[in-house]
């Protein structure tokens, strides 16, 4: 392992307001009661595909529709200015 990833590791564990956290988490939040989202250091709910990393949260089916929409820009901005 990376040994930035480890501090980092360090730095969120030792900052958490919980001391009990939970490495990977792939349940739906508040399936493991009385644990709260910041306690996950990595987190997917598979009901909502919002994932969590060290508290850097995302919604991936939000970003699967920007990237679609970038790719449909990027392929429409290609077609009008391709040289061929």
């Amino acid at each position: 392992m990376d040994a930035d990833y480890d501090d980092r590791l360090v730095d969120w564990a030792s900052s958490a307001e919980h001391r009990d956290f939970v490495g990977v988490n792939l349940m739906p939040l508040g399936t493991l009661d009385g644990f709260k989202e910041d306690q996950f250091h990595r987190s997917l709910d598979p009901d909502t595909l919002k994932y969590s990393f060290e508290g850097i949260r995302v919604n991936l089916r939000q970003l699967q529709k920007d990237l679609q929409r970038i790719e449909r820009l990027a392929e429409n901005w290609h077609k009008l200015h391709n040289p061929w």
